[in-house]
Formats: structure tokens, sequence, C-alpha cells
């Protein structure tokens, strides 16, 4: 006779790793690391969690467009009308 296999296990193993991509996520994003990536790696392999907790802090990284202005805009130094 055929019996359903029990899933407590897997469903363990999934929260585990749910939780330890969430927790390396915002690891990454507290030490300006890329996000995405460490929340691969720590789901895949949850023990990575202490290596993302042992790296340094890296500086922020530049924006692309600076503060105020648009993309694409063009800033003129001469003023028209008047």
């Amino acid at each position: 006779m055929y019996t359903t296999p029990d899933t407590s296990h897997l469903t363990f193993l999934l929260g585990v790793a749910v939780f330890a991509g969430t927790l390396a996520r915002e690891a990454a994003k507290n030490r300006n690391r890329h996000v995405a990536l460490w929340g691969v790696i720590c789901f895949l392999a949850p023990i990575a969690l202490v290596i993302i907790w042992t790296l340094p802090k890296l500086p922020p990284r530049m924006a692309a467009v600076p503060d105020g202005a648009r993309a694409g805009a063009v800033r003129s130094s001469t003023t028209v009308g008047s």
C-alpha cells in the first residue's frame, strides 16, 4: 500500500533557506554589497551567512545621475529672455 511521504522535513529546509536568504539580503544591503547575489547564495547555502557577516563594509557607490538632475537634461550657463 502506498502512503504519502512526510514533507515536514522539506518544509523546514525551505523555511530555513528563505530565512537565510532574507537575512543575507539585509546584511548585504547594510554592507553595500550586491543584494540579489548574496540572497541567492545564502538561499542555496545558508552557511554563507557567516561569510557576508564577516565582510567589511564597502564605501557607497557613486550615483549615475547627480541629485537634482534628470537623465538627458542639458544645463545651460546662459539665461534666455530678458
